[in-house]
């Protein structure tokens, strides 16, 4: 059975990516091999940031080899048809926004689920997702299959077909100030009193809009229940500016912004290329203007040299922009850090993110709970970042079962973590597919930071602090013992490749990256620092160390642990996202091994091409002497 250009088939295979490109006919009965896990990265690489919004269309799918700049937009197909995971990673919505420019208004997923912030802002867009959860064989009368209603449609509540029908959040919105349209009541009158809810449905059910009080007087929500939810905190950084401004100004105009004290927005991401790219200080330059014209902070930042004083997600912790309890949204995906905090946070589109800042207000699906137990003590040698590299390896993970779930840590293996350690658990939460990560157990760490920074007191603190009841339903409940954890590495591609470091061949290695919002804090940068002193760099190896905030970079110069790098033959490098999206020092190339401790080893996400290996910072400072990654690093 063969088809026309209509339906692009994104294969693993070249041939087949080719065939398709050069508007030949495929023959879907043949074996397909569908791509699984293309990350946003593949799907709009960084580089396309700068073109500007009515151009993104030529940039589709161009980080996804064979296909090159401007082939989708050429042959522009209807339908886009996937493999398992698509969508992953970044929440940039530069990414279906060009999908969509270069034809595309249906996705179908085969085999599995298209990644829920993807799928998210498909909705926003206009463009419908489909998914089947069994093989290719269910695509080979996928047209009329899809005329026929019999592939799912991946929303199942009421409120986001009549947000579809309406032409999308911003109509709808529009509609709903106007007091035209509501979302649908939820009050749960079926359910006995005192209904045990987890962390996240106890803080939905307080703060969504559309939650009444049931015959008990309780307000219960249930995972599934779709309303819109009172928020607390709103994030954006320098590359969404071109989509939140076109959304005010064409689908929003003579709204005014609401609450703008409570919205934050940074300059992080391109703040190191912004000096040497004028392109990326024009994007910088255009967020000023848009704070400007609408009254809003750009935090910490230094206009003039395009400079930053940090990444969003640890700048928004430092300074506790949340507490335990509140809500908040960012066009980030990492924006799941503040988790750390006792807060629901979670990452969203930009045409969202316009759309929370004249109605306060943000859409979100009561997500599923997966409990993760932390039980005993690390070993010596093993590190947070070994353990979330554990849990992203789990079945669960890995078989799409945690999609759009909320991961929620518990048990006193928290007791003795550091605040920083605790944020790579809800930093990381979203590369194991979840919609966020939360800290349900209050711990000193906690407890010391919202005093120190917000003044709070320990008996507002232990009133505040969100815990799961007794009882309450979990999707799935994961037990952990830290003593049973070994250290870890992410083979190159997916950071859910996790093995531990004794089943790794050696590999030569070139590069060392250690920063971002997940391993630029103190505690890495002091591992790494210990475990040079008196040494120096293997050979021909360069080592990048960059602080993620100008406090974090002057307590480590105060105590002598960026000395201590410099001595060894590292290089410190200035503030910002740098190396983790491929935009500063210690971005990937196409040639030799890099070792990061950052969040993600996507193709291209670092810059080239090249393999990435994630590991924490004590084996990332071992292979910087060694010259090698694999089973004879010892941590």
């Amino acid at each position: 059975m063969s088809v026309e250009s209509k339906f692009f088939y994104l294969s693993s295979n070249p041939r087949i990516l080719v065939d398709q490109l050069n508007g030949e006919k495929i023959d879907i009965s043949l074996p397909l091999n569908l791509a699984v896990n293309v990350s946003t990265d593949a799907i709009f690489p960084t580089r396309g940031v700068t073109s500007g919004y009515e151009k993104f269309g030529s940039y589709a799918l161009s980080g996804f080899e064979p296909i090159k700049e401007g082939d989708l937009e050429r042959i522009r197909p209807t339908t886009l048809v996937v493999g398992n995971g698509f969508g992953t990673g970044s929440g940039r919505e530069h990414a279906p926004i060009s999908l969509k420019q270069a034809g595309v208004r249906k996705v179908v997923c085969i085999g599995g689920r298209v990644e829920g912030l993807f799928l998210e802002n498909c909705l926003m867009l206009g463009i419908e997702v489909f998914e089947h959860p069994h093989t290719i064989e269910a695509a080979l009368e996928i047209e009329r299959t899809l005329q026929d209603d019999k592939f799912e449609k991946a929303y199942q509540d009421k409120l986001r077909p009549d947000i579809a029908q309406s032409g999308g959040i911003s109509a709808y919105n529009r509609m709903r100030l106007e007091g035209k349209v509501s979302p649908i009541a939820i009050r749960h009158d079926e359910l006995p009193p005192s209904y045990p809810m987890t962390v996240a449905e106890k803080i939905l059910a307080r703060r969504m809009i559309n939650v009444y009080k049931n015959i008990h007087g309780e307000k219960v929500v249930l995972p599934g229940d779709t309303g819109f939810v009172a928020l607390h905190y709103r994030m954006s950084y320098e590359f969404h500016t071109q989509i939140i401004k076109f959304i005010l100004e064409n689908q929003l105009k003579g709204i005014p912004i609401r609450d703008p004290a409570s919205v934050h927005l940074f300059q992080d991401h391109s703040a190191l290329f912004a000096r040497i790219d004028s392109r990326f200080a024009e994007v910088i330059q255009s967020q000023h203007e848009l704070a400007e014209e609408y009254g809003l902070r750009v935090y910490g930042s230094n206009k003039e040299g395009g400079l930053t004083e940090g990444i969003c997600h640890t700048l928004s912790v430092e300074n506790a922009l949340v507490v335990p309890g509140e809500v908040g949204i960012g066009t980030d995906s990492h924006t799941c850090s503040l988790g750390v905090l006792n807060a629901f946070a979670w990452g969203v589109g930009a045409t969202h993110f316009a759309n929370t800042l004249v109605t306060n207000e943000a859409l979100v699906e009561v997500p599923k709970t997966i409990k993760i137990n932390l039980n005993g003590n690390f070993r010596e040698g093993v590190t947070t970042k070994d353990l979330m590299l554990y849990i992203l390896a789990l079945d669960f993970v890995k078989d799409s079962l945690s999609t759009n779930c909320v991961f929620e840590y518990a048990g006193e293996g928290l007791e003795k973590m550091s605040l920083a350690e605790q944020m790579i658990l809800t930093n990381m939460a979203v590369e194991g597919r979840a919609m966020t990560g939360i800290i349900g157990r209050l711990t000193p760490a906690l407890k010391g930071h919202l005093e120190k920074v917000k003044g709070m007191t320990e008996s507002d603190i232990e009133n505040d602090f969100i815990q799961s009841d007794s009882g309450a339903m979990f999707f799935k409940k994961v037990e952990v013992n830290l003593k049973d954890i070994e250290p870890m590495v992410a083979l190159p591609g997916d950071p859910r490749n996790g093995i531990p470091l004794s089943q790794l061949s050696p590999a030569d290695v070139k590069n060392i990256y250690i920063g971002s919002c997940t391993g630029g804090n103190l505690e890495d940068i002091r591992a790494v620092a210990e475990a040079l002193k008196g040494t120096k760099l293997h050979k021909g190896l360069q080592l990048r160390v960059q602080a993620a905030s100008l406090n974090i970079l002057e307590e480590a110069e105060g105590l002598g642990y960026l000395d201590i790098i410099r001595q060894a033959g590292g290089e410190i490098v200035g503030l910002g996202c740098g190396a983790c999206i491929g935009l500063g020092p210690g971005r990937v190339t196409d040639e030799g091994v890099t070792v990061s401790d950052s969040n993600r080893n996507f193709p291209g996400r670092m810059g080239g091409r090249a393999p990435v290996y994630l590991t924490s910072p004590l084996i990332a400072a071992k292979v910087a002497i060694e010259g090698k990654i694999g089973n004879k690093v010892v941590a």
